[in-house]
């Protein structure tokens, strides 16, 4: 998934990065836990756009 559709991982060290990734570089976003309250608002949102049902 990495390499073919330039996914990251989760994994602290990958075993390959997308082309032109540079972890040095890149500050992936990770929300803070005082940001929880904006989840269900998010995934609202997604099921809206994607038109997801449960």
């Amino acid at each position: 998934m990495i390499k073919e559709l330039g996914n990251l991982t989760s994994l602290k060290t990958a075993p390959v990065y997308p082309e032109g990734f540079d972890p040095k570089v890149v500050k992936v976003w990770v929300p803070d836990m005082k940001d929880d309250h904006l989840r269900n608002v998010w995934v609202e949102e997604w099921n809206k756009i994607y038109g997801y049902r449960q």
